[in-house]
């Protein structure tokens, strides 16, 4: 199953560089935020996410950037957002 997910037009949207990927994932203790489980720094087990969407308020900032699993909790976030968001668009 690919993970598909819509384009968020954003100004001033900061890289996500290695910087600051090690940055975050520092901060969070190396854990995903979703299961609490050590998640890599990079690779392709790893995404990072905005805890609260950008579609919903959020903010690119550090503070609500977390490391999270691909698989399966970003798919599980992921769909959790969409219903939210879809019902915040009605």
């Amino acid at each position: 199953m690919t993970l598909t997910r819509e384009p968020v037009e954003i100004e001033n949207r900061r890289a996500m560089t290695t910087a600051r990927k090690v940055r975050i994932h520092t901060a969070r203790g190396g854990k995903c935020w979703f299961c609490g489980f050590a998640v890599e720094v990079s690779g392709p087990t790893v995404t990072y996410d905005h805890k609260l969407p950008l579609e919903l308020g959020g903010t690119d900032a550090d503070s609500n950037v977390y490391p999270i699993h691909r698989e399966p909790c970003d798919r599980i976030k992921t769909a959790a957002d969409r219903k939210r968001i879809d019902k915040a668009k009605r």
